[in-house]
């Protein structure tokens, strides 16, 4: 696969190389944040076999306007083994995966490995959420997560 090269806002910049495990940004309107989450998913997708990224919306119509549509401007072709427009995911050809899911539905999130999480639009999504099902799936992997 070819290099990412992506040009993000410089303040989008200083979160995407900030080095905590856990990075939780607030900014405003036409800040960025969900080319900046796309390009941190990307960035772990394509840097790190096999590994599992999830990103969170508040709602899947929210996850497929924004995440998804971004995400599907950003990747190449020739980067992908499988999509899956029904189910927001995408498979790489180095094992990767990124998945778009709801945060409406907490339980349908349990039971998965991952190596990033990216919650988008975190204010409206719930604590338990993070702290029962995202935070847990990040453990043995030692996993990342951007808010």
């Amino acid at each position: 696969m070819s290099q990412l090269h992506l040009t993000l806002k410089p303040k989008a910049s200083a979160v995407f190389a900030d080095p905590h495990r856990f990075t939780m940004a607030v900014c405003g309107r036409r800040f960025g944040k969900s080319y900046l989450s796309c390009a941190k998913a990307l960035h772990v997708a394509l840097s790190k076999k096999r590994s599992n990224v999830l990103m969170i919306a508040p709602t899947f119509e929210m996850g497929r306007a924004t995440l998804w549509r971004t995400l599907q401007d950003m990747v190449p072709d020739a980067w992908l083994m499988k999509t899956s427009q029904s189910i927001l995911e995408m498979q790489f050809v180095n094992g990767s995966r990124i998945e778009v899911k709801s945060g409406d539905r907490p339980d349908r999130l349990r039971g998965r490995s991952l190596d990033l999480v990216c919650m988008d639009e975190a204010a409206y999504l719930t604590e338990s959420l993070w702290t029962e099902v995202l935070r847990p799936a990040l453990s043995d992997r030692e996993g990342g997560a951007l808010m």
